[in-house]
């Protein structure tokens, strides 16, 4: 649910071409359980924020919940009713068209809100916290998929991905979101990136539109709109392989009730229990074994060679700024320019970094530096790597 009337009839069929059938996000049904996993929705009333086509309230409508979809386009929402009415589903989904701002809603309406890459596109995201938090009944749940972004200013390479999307994006941190959420008073605050998942889908998806999907999207779209698309995908894989464009979930419940609302004994009680939980969970993280699924990669724009690259981060720390884990590459030379300080111990392999001004240094197996932060120049990757990295992001968040 964008601040404005957006997504045209060509943006739609491409979304749907990639994406599929009632999709105007990525991932499709797995992702929408996944992003509402261990939830119990049968007989639970959902508010779907930016319900779009209504593919994700047909996934939430068949795990037993009554949906209502709230969208700001009415194109958008008459195409959603056409295929609920087409599953027939139409007794379990409403959808209702709105304005930006307040929800059109009583308080404590809803067991859970729902949202699936509409959270990026609306700016006064704080008043839009403060509206689920005011719509969902105590012990509800505010549950979403969405586009964030890395710390720091947008460069140039965002800009013009946010051109080619043609789309009005107002993207944060996930520490960002974090903050936000427990400022509002919500509870279990979960934020946390996709691990790269969506990076690694962006490209297939950048290779399909290029090669498989061509055809067809020209035939839907004609020839010039569907070489914007393809650049458009391309800009985003940029984005994404550089860390700006960060897709993840959050998660938040709304409490019982108050702390001015419990007996002082059952709180002081119960944040004791708290600390004590928190501090068993604080264990050491071991960085090795097999881990989170590796994802692939490649350096947007190589100096020479192929280079293919692989990531496993490990760990990542409650203010999002510090990351740990394991990382490959096969050989091949690319720039970089490092906003971050990382240290670095090679596992295998050799590696040389050359600065800006031409002074390079070569590291082997076995050996251990740091890349300090403002580092400019080029990585290349002289035999295949893998390296343990532990990366520190000072940034302001």
């Amino acid at each position: 649910m964008s601040d404005s009337g957006e997504y045209t009839d060509n943006l739609i069929a491409l979304l749907e071409l990639i994406w599929g059938q009632g999709f105007m996000a990525p991932g499709g049904p797995d992702l929408v359980r996944d992003t509402v996993a261990g939830l119990d929705l049968k007989g639970k009333r959902v508010l779907d924020i930016g319900s779009g086509l209504g593919g994700p309230d047909i996934v939430l409508a068949q795990m037993g919940a009554k949906v209502v979809g709230l969208d700001i386009e009415a194109p958008v929402i008459e195409r959603a009713r056409k295929l609920v009415a087409a599953k027939g589903l139409s007794d379990r989904i409403g959808f209702k068209l709105t304005k930006p701002g307040p929800l059109p809603f009583a308080e404590e309406s809803f067991d859970l809100v729902f949202s699936s890459g509409a959270f990026t596109q609306i700016a006064a995201k704080e008043a839009m916290f403060k509206e689920v938090r005011r719509v969902l009944k105590p012990g509800g749940w505010f549950a979403a998929y969405d586009w964030m972004k890395g710390p720091g200013p947008i460069s140039d390479d965002m800009r013009y991905f946010y051109k080619m999307e043609g789309l009005t994006y107002a993207m944060e941190t996930p520490a960002f979101h974090r903050r936000l959420l427990k400022k509002l008073g919500f509870a279990k605050v979960a934020v946390e990136e996709d691990g790269g998942w969506y990076r690694a889908v962006a490209h297939k998806e950048h290779e399909l539109l290029a090669g498989e999907l061509y055809p067809r999207m020209t035939e839907l779209l004609g020839r010039e709109q569907a070489d914007h698309f393809v650049e458009d995908w391309r800009s985003m894989t940029v984005v994404l392989d550089k860390g700006e464009h960060r897709p993840g979930r959050w998660r938040a419940q709304k409490p019982l009730a108050t702390a001015s609302e419990k007996p002082k004994s059952t709180q002081t009680r119960k944040e004791t229990m708290a600390r004590r939980v928190t501090a068993k969970a604080a264990l050491p993280v071991k960085i090795g074994g097999k881990g989170p699924k590796a994802v692939k990669s490649a350096p947007a724009a190589p100096i020479s060679g192929k280079p293919k690259t692989t990531t496993q981060n490990f760990y990542t720390d409650a203010t999002g700024t510090f990351f740990s884990g394991i990382w490959t590459s096969t050989k091949g030379k690319w720039p970089v320019s490092y906003a971050e300080e990382e240290f670095v111990h090679l596992l295998s392999g050799k590696v040389k970094l050359t600065a800006a001004n031409g002074k390079s240094k070569t590291f082997k197996k076995g050996e251990a530096f740091m890349i300090p932060a403002g580092f400019k120049g080029s990585w290349e990757t002289l035999a295949p790597i893998k390296k343990f990295y532990a990366i520190q992001d000072r940034r302001k968040k």
